[in-house]
């Protein structure tokens, strides 16, 4: 309340803990005055017992050894009005917010008679964001990092006796030994600590070849005196500068690039690449054992390309002719000798392929997306308005021999045509059931909006309806008030739709 703070072990009586959650802990003086505040509203303390003498006593005592007086602390009235904003009367503009919104969501750390006061927030009251559900537990920072030791393996031996193992008794060796494992770790600085169980150091810059290695290093760039020198150059110590080593690496990667047909692979395949690199590190930047060693890989093992036979590739283009993209089901009829994770990265070097752009370009189930995208859109752009992409100019109509039909109300007529929402660019229908089949572009017309129906759409997301059908829904509705109230708005906006425009009914 008064935002101080204290230590908990300061405070009479001291805090053992932290106060649980959504609880809060306030000093003596802010718990008089709290209660000062409620007892001028008259309002009584939820789920608190009255304060009897004692208790009045130890406030008092708590106030004076809190604050150092020597007698109770005295609030006149101006000091008791600055400090309870509930017993003066609300201001205009607090009654008016208090009207807006009269509700509060109580939340369990909420107290209903907080609800009262009119400065406070409509909305929940949310916990205290300490502890070890919103904190991470740390050690003890020592200054520098902590060190981790193996600790000590003492293999337990028990006294021979006929009782169970739980009772027998350890040997004297057993116990030296625990006992003086006990007086290391007490003297051991306090940064080294022992393992946990089944702890593995990773991230160690390791030799490749170490079997504690957990990061293999894969490529780094040569360093100045890695680089062969040149045969012009006669310096003993050949130090290549950046540009130097780049220009090294590129020129590696071109001739590796040549290497990739006699592997069956594309120059640019990612897996080709890497290992390329990867061949070249380990072979301590020699370019000609690297390319020795690159052109003996094999395609599956060696770059990890999925690599499939005759009868695998058939069984593959057959399931992509039957089942398109779903790659779960090619897999399956694939067979199992490739995996699930190969077939997916083949599907998407294959798709690139002359005859992979014949088989899915031809798949029935990409006939609507290859139709949307082969649909003569110059229908639109021969009539689009010229300042306003949503609508259409009827002078160039005209002048085209254009027609239009409202999607909505199935006008053929409007001073304005606009887009229509939902309908493909250049989609057209048939001005009469003869000319369905015509390939003439004069007898068809193209979907859109009349200014009436574009109107409605635009300004409040609504479809044009008969006014009559509307009419007998607002007749004919039932005891809901909040849709027959829809209904009526519904119904004036289509009579104020139909009197500003120009088209009769």
């Amino acid at each position: 309340m008064c935002k101080n703070t204290y230590h908990m072990n300061c405070v009479r009586p001291p805090l053992q803990k932290k106060p649980a959650r959504g609880f809060a802990w306030s000093c003596g003086p802010c718990s008089r005055k709290q209660e000062r505040k409620l007892e001028a509203r008259n309002t009584p303390l939820v789920g608190d017992k009255a304060l009897d003498g004692e208790d009045e006593e130890i406030y008092e005592e708590e106030e004076e050894d809190h604050g150092g007086l020597s007698e109770p602390v005295k609030f006149d009235r101006q000091d008791q009005e600055s400090h309870n904003p509930g017993a003066r009367p609300a201001t205009t503009e607090q009654i008016t917010q208090a009207k807006l919104w009269p509700y509060r969501y109580l939340g369990i750390h909420c107290r209903v008679e907080d609800a009262l006061d009119y400065d406070d927030r409509i909305y929940p009251r949310a916990s205290s964001r300490l502890g070890p559900k919103h904190q991470a537990n740390t050690h003890q920072w020592h200054g520098r990092p902590v060190e981790l030791v193996k600790p000590a393996e003492i293999r337990r031996k028990y006294m021979k006796s006929g009782s169970h193992k739980k009772d027998a008794k350890l040997i004297k060796e057993t116990v030296a030994a625990i006992e003086a494992e006990k007086l290391s770790k007490e003297k051991r600085p306090k940064w080294v600590m022992d393992e946990p169980t089944g702890y593995i150091h990773r991230g160690e810059d390791l030799d490749n070849n170490d079997p504690r290695n957990t990061a293999k290093l894969q490529f780094r760039m040569p360093d100045a005196s890695e680089v062969p020198k040149t045969a012009s150059n006669d310096v003993d110590v050949y130090e290549a500068s950046l540009e130097q080593r780049e220009r090294f690496i590129d020129q590696y990667i071109e001739l590796a690039k040549t290497k990739a047909n006699s592997l069956d692979v594309e120059e640019y395949s990612t897996n080709f690449l890497d290992k390329a690199l990867e061949l070249l590190h380990a072979e301590g930047f020699n370019i000609d054992r690297a390319l020795q060693r690159l052109v003996m890989l094999e395609k599956r093992t060696g770059l990890k390309e999925p690599d499939l036979n005759k009868e695998e590739n058939r069984r593959f283009e057959e399931g992509v002719s039957k089942y398109g993209s779903e790659l779960r089901n090619v897999s399956r009829h694939v067979g199992k000798s490739q995996k699930h994770g190969e077939i997916v990265r083949y599907y998407y070097m294959w798709k690139k392929t002359p005859k992979g752009q014949q088989i899915w370009g031809n798949f029935e189930g990409r006939k609507g997306k290859k139709q949307a995208k082969q649909i003569d859109t110059k229908l639109v752009d021969d009539v689009a308005d010229d300042v306003d992409d949503s609508a259409f100019d009827n002078a160039k109509a005209s002048a085209r021999k254009r027609g239009f039909e409202c999607k909505f109300c199935g006008s053929r007529k409007s001073p304005q045509w606009r887009r229509a929402p939902g309908t493909a660019p250049g989609t057209t229908v048939p001005a009469d059931v003869s000319s369905k089949n015509s390939r003439d572009k004069s007898v068809h017309l193209m979907l859109a909006l009349c200014q009436r129906c574009a109107g409605l759409w635009r300004k409040y997301g609504i479809q044009w309806e008969n006014i009559d059908e509307v009419a007998k829904k607002v007749a004919t509705g039932g005891g809901r008030a909040w849709k027959r109230k829809i209904d009526e708005e519904l119904l004036l906006e289509l009579v104020s739709a139909n009197e500003t425009s120009s088209i009769g009914m």
